[in-house]
């Protein structure tokens, strides 16, 4: 074990601790060079964490829909402790996400469907963008993530008032869309990238200035129902995101007004929709021409991983 301040190998063990929470034995260690006394506490994530055990608790209610308040009641804790934990949270599963989202083995190309959606926070003044990019065939969410619009409030100094404000990221809201766009390089690093998406002006430019000569893409009409039927994962996809996502939910306790709260409750979405939540895909056919289904997640119809992410394995607890 290598001494956490000099990294010093010439360390020695001297007993062991207990954790409050579950009583599991933590070993101790001292290095002979700096004196330094450490556990193999000190290099897990939830180092210094007085409540590691609701990590997982909070990422399960979180990811299901459940808002802060009735989170907290839950877990017998506080609001605050509540929003700690999902910033903690945000950070790993984004991590996670980033580091093997490009490990997929699945046979063929896979090919991307982006959309925008809008929503408020609090009221109709702060709107907010959340574009979207999902993998066809598995319903995979590749990007996503929560920006500054321009507000559609009907009252003028309170729409001039938050434009004033959020002026920067306003004027920037196609750098940041064109950024969540770019993570389909991530989980394609070479050759083209075919992307499908609505007939909006300005993304056929988006996706030239993001992909260059590499990006292929296809316009449909969302008004026409054979069409509509080509944007269908991003528009399913988008409409779970509504229903089990407590913040997306108008008029409703739930509701806050930090756009940073958002984008993190997207990112533990974003996990446990694409690594835990198991969904039904079509395997084949039988004799009578019944559908054949297979209960998996995106991230395994993919090859990412051969089976379900246990929460409690990624929150370290």
């Amino acid at each position: 074990m290598k001494c956490s301040s000099c990294h010093s190998e010439n360390t020695k063990k001297i007993g062991f601790f207990r954790r409050k929470r579950n009583h599991r034995k933590i070993q101790r260690y001292l290095c002979k060079d700096c004196k330094t006394s450490f556990s193999n506490q000190t290099f897990s994530i939830t180092y210094q964490q007085k409540r590691p055990d609701l990590n997982t608790q909070i990422l399960s209610y979180i990811s299901t829909g459940t808002g802060i308040r009735r989170t907290a009641k839950e877990t017998h804790t506080s609001k605050k402790t509540v929003q700690r934990k999902i910033k903690f949270l945000a950070k790993v599963c984004d991590k996670f996400h980033q580091e093997n989202m490009s490990k997929w083995t699945r046979k063929g190309k896979p090919q991307f469907v982006f959309d925008e959606m809008e929503t408020i926070e609090s009221t109709r003044t702060n709107t907010i963008h959340i574009p979207t990019v999902v993998e066809k065939e598995s319903y995979f969410i590749v990007g996503i993530d929560a920006l500054y619009a321009s507000s559609r409030s009907h009252y003028p100094n309170k729409k001039k008032d938050y434009n004033e404000l959020h002026k920067e990221e306003i004027s920037n809201k196609n750098l940041y869309t064109k950024k969540v766009l770019g993570s389909c390089r991530k989980m394609k690093p070479q050759g083209r990238i075919v992307v499908y998406s609505d007939e909006k002006p300005g993304y056929a430019k988006m996706v030239k200035e993001v992909f260059g000569d590499l990006g292929v893409h296809l316009t449909f009409n969302a008004a026409e129902e054979d069409e509509k039927n080509k944007l269908f994962p991003v528009n399913n996809t988008m409409a779970c995101l509504r229903a089990e996502n407590a913040m997306l939910r108008r008029a409703t306790w739930y509701v806050c007004k930090d756009k940073n709260m958002l984008s993190n409750h997207l990112k533990i979405y974003t996990f446990h929709h694409n690594y835990v939540r198991e969904k039904g895909y079509t395997v084949g056919y039988t004799k009578s021409g019944c559908r054949k289904p297979e209960e998996k997640t995106p991230a395994q119809h993919l090859g990412i991983c051969d089976k379900v992410i246990e929460p409690k394995t990624l929150v370290g607890f």
